[in-house]
């Protein structure tokens, strides 16, 4: 990819089945709406500090993709951006953070310790349902919310604290997490 190009639109990559590595250069700032959308192979991703913003769907179906690094201008991660990243073990918010869109995490079923960024003041619905490995998670003094089946069937779930700050629990919040 070309130093000249500043976003990775929507549907760049999208359904890209051979596609296993890529570096993005510097000079982007913007991951797109479905960028890399169902690109199955891909393993493995650089993305740069340049980036504040992670679009809707961005990565879901990146079933191979097992671990990411935020840069640490990222601002928003969209609706469902890892949605089906079931190789997800590891990834890194940064504090930078402010909205992790509903869904984002749903179904990275590899996914084991979570560290909510402090400014987060919502866990959307189902931002993490189905994250069946997910052992740990910690949640800021920030967050006020956490919404319907934000943690439903988290079964590894055996630590969790609440800050005094959260007045609203959803509906099945914490459903099936044996």
């Amino acid at each position: 990819i070309p130093d000249s190009i500043t976003e990775i639109a929507g549907r760049t990559f999208s359904c890209c089945s051979s596609l296993n590595f890529i570096t993005i250069p510097d000079s982007v700032t913007i991951i797109a709406e479905n960028a890399f959308y169902s690109c199955a192979k891909l393993s493995s991703i650089t993305i740069p500090d340049s980036v504040t913003y992670i679009g809707d769907r961005a990565f879901s179906g990146c079933s191979r993709l097992s671990s990411i690094t935020l840069s640490d201008k990222v601002e928003n991660v969209g609706k469902l951006a890892f949605y089906n990243c079931s190789s997800l073990k590891k990834i890194t918010i940064p504090d930078t953070v402010s909205n992790i869109g509903e869904g984002s995490f749903y179904n990275c079923e590899s996914l084991t310790t979570i560290t909510i960024p402090y400014g987060v003041k919502c866990i959307e619905n189902s931002t993490f349902r189905n994250c069946k490995a997910l052992n740990t998670v910690t949640i800021p003094n920030s967050v006020v919310r956490l919404g319907d089946f934000a943690f439903e069937n988290c079964s590894a779930l055996t630590s969790i604290i609440i800050p005094y700050s959260v007045t609203n629990i959803g509906k099945e919040t914490f459903s099936s997490c044996e």
